[in-house]
């Protein structure tokens, strides 16, 4: 048998958004899985809520693979790190990823998100352009995804605040 093929991606971004504005987009599997470019449907699982099903098509150029994965949440430290896995039996393929948040300049967050596969498909010696580049589509969809849903999120409540200000007349800052 020959060895598995393995790959990993990152991903650094600059978000305009309060580390707990990022962290609410990610914080739950529903919420994380709803930002991949891969995944259609998710289904929690009903007595674990760390873990979930989903289902989901790879996209290559042509290529077109219906898969189902069982994610779970491996650890989680709110607000600074959220580890998960997801098994793929289609695939033969384990999947890991780890967000990690760090406060930056005032209301900014450094998010940082890396995934990692192994992939043990008989086929998989021809697969590894294909999963490679599904694999670097994920997590570059997924973290920026995560950062523009924030900085929208922040801005909207940055500008509710003002309104209310306003409002209020006191003329003072939010």
């Amino acid at each position: 048998m020959s060895e598995p093929i393995t790959a990993d991606y990152e991903i650094t971004l600059r978000v305009d958004a309060r580390v707990s504005a990022v962290w609410e987009e990610i914080s739950t599997l529903d919420q994380l899985l709803a930002r991949a470019p891969e995944v259609l449907s998710v289904e929690p699982h009903p007595h674990e809520p760390d873990r979930a099903i989903w289902q989901g098509r790879m996209v290559w150029g042509r290529l077109r693979w219906n898969v189902h994965g069982d994610a779970r949440i491996l650890e989680r430290k709110a607000g600074k790190h959220l580890l998960f896995s997801s098994e793929i039996p289609t695939l033969d393929a384990h999947y890991q990823g780890i967000f990690v948040l760090a406060p930056g300049a005032k209301d900014v967050t450094v998010l940082g998100y890396r995934g990692s596969f192994v992939c043990r498909h008989r086929l998989h010696r021809f697969m590894k352009p294909a999963l490679t580049f599904v694999l670097k589509d994920h997590v570059e969809t997924v973290a920026t995804r995560v950062a523009r849903r924030a900085a929208k999120h922040s801005s909207f409540e940055a500008s509710m605040a003002l309104r209310e200000a306003r409002e209020r007349g006191d003329g003072s800052d939010p």
